[in-house]
């Protein structure tokens, strides 16, 4: 018998993007809503990803690595993921970028009271390689 599926899925593809990846996978496994499967998608990098993505694996059975052999560009590995998705809602966070902690708490919150709203964002905070927020843009 197999497990029900998760509520989200999680999707980030990454093409070269080492340097950023961990801090993103990590905002992802810290979220306080804990129903979601994690699409982690190699765009047939040539730096550490795919590696580095085979060991979050290794250590959390929520995440699915996905490993492209050839790369077009990140619309295509996002589509190419999609199919892969189990979840009812579908969440996508850049390799160079950072979830909220409560993020996906939030925006399944929202969908759920709101089912005739098919599509929700974030507001986001620009940072520096230091981490310093740079810039806010509401939406």
């Amino acid at each position: 018998m197999s497990a029900s599926p998760p509520l989200v899925s999680v999707i980030t593809t990454v093409h070269n993007g080492e340097r950023f990846l961990a801090t993103a996978v990590e905002s992802i496994l810290a979220q306080s809503f804990t129903d979601f499967e994690y699409l982690l998608v190699d765009d047939a990098s040539t730096d550490g990803s795919g590696a580095l993505i085979d060991r979050y694996a290794a250590e959390d059975a929520r995440i699915v690595p996905l490993h492209k052999t050839f790369s077009v560009n990140h619309s295509h590995a996002l589509n190419a993921a999609l199919p892969q998705g189990r979840g009812e809602f579908v969440a996508i966070l850049d390799a160079d970028d950072l979830a909220h902690p409560a993020r996906l708490a939030r925006q399944v919150e929202f969908l759920a009271a709101n089912p005739d709203i098919g599509v929700v964002g974030a507001q986001v905070s620009q940072i520096d390689d230091e981490g310093r927020v740079r810039h806010t843009m509401s939406f």
